[in-house]
């Protein structure tokens, strides 16, 4: 089944509505994930009436205490974080109108990152979307989906290499790269990744000087074994996961998020 037509706003405007209902709670998950003050002792302070009520609350509601929530005295961002994430639109992937399609699962994931990163003045995101070309665009069913109907179903005929690419001239990640930050890259595809996309994706991994991890998410149930395999070869053995539609490997995502922050916190020193 074919996009939804170029000229087609208003379908997109629906769609996107639906997105928005759907993925509320990948939203909060991804909102979780980029709390980072959460688990840090001294960005919350103790014995307050309202609040969060933490694990080191629990004694003092056990005993009666009037006072067991804690509030954030001071919270922190860390190092500046670019996000980056990959959609395959080729035709393949279905359509955003329907909602057990691998693109309304696409759609899902980037309007619940793009939400949680918009929240945060420290993360930058990067969208890109690839077919028979790639191109920079905003995170939505429109932005996606309605600049033009995709072909393709395999790395030899869909730009993955190009929107890689594309992804790294921008701004946003050559900053992170000069400043050695976490970048987190996200690849959603039910193709293929040809030699040359994964040589180059192997080497960049190898030579630059940031802390950059990937999430590979292969969502097209035919020839798996292969597809993952290919994508593996690329981003690492760990770092490609496989399911239906690309909101199901939302806590992938997340963990993939943390440990790119993690890294880079730690390499910081």
């Amino acid at each position: 089944q074919p996009n939804l037509p170029t000229g087609d706003v208003r379908g997109h405007d629906r769609a996107q509505a639906m997105i928005e209902s759907e993925s509320a709670r990948m939203t909060n998950m991804f909102r979780d994930t980029l709390d980072f003050t959460a688990n840090d002792e001294g960005a919350w302070r103790d014995g307050e009436k309202a609040g969060r009520l933490r694990s080191s609350g629990a004694v003092r509601v056990a005993t009666d205490h009037d006072a067991p929530f804690s509030i954030r005295a001071q919270p922190q961002e860390p190092t500046r974080v670019c996000v980056v994430l990959l959609v395959d639109t080729s035709g393949s992937m279905g359509t955003c109108w329907v909602s057990d399609h691998p693109a309304r699962g696409a759609c899902r994931v980037a309007h619940a990152l793009s939400t949680a990163i918009g929240e945060h003045e420290g993360i930058d995101l990067v969208t890109v979307s690839y077919a028979y070309r790639a191109d920079i665009c905003e995170p939505t069913a429109k932005g996606l989906y309605g600049s033009y109907c995709g072909k393709g179903t395999n790395g030899a005929d869909t730009e993955a290499g190009r929107a890689i690419a594309s992804a790294r001239s921008t701004e946003a990640y050559q900053r992170a790269v000069a400043g050695r930050d976490a970048i987190v890259g996200i690849c959603i595809t039910d193709g293929d990744f040809n030699h040359d996309v994964i040589a180059q994706v192997r080497t960049h991994m190898a030579s630059n000087a940031s802390c950059e991890r990937w999430c590979g998410i292969v969502v097209d149930p035919k020839e798996l074994p292969r597809r993952k395999q290919a994508m593996q070869n690329a981003f690492g053995k760990d770092n490609v996961t496989t399911a239906t539609t690309a909101d199901a490997c939302a806590p992938e995502i997340a963990r993939t998020v943390q440990k790119a922050i993690q890294f880079a916190e730690a390499r910081r020193g």
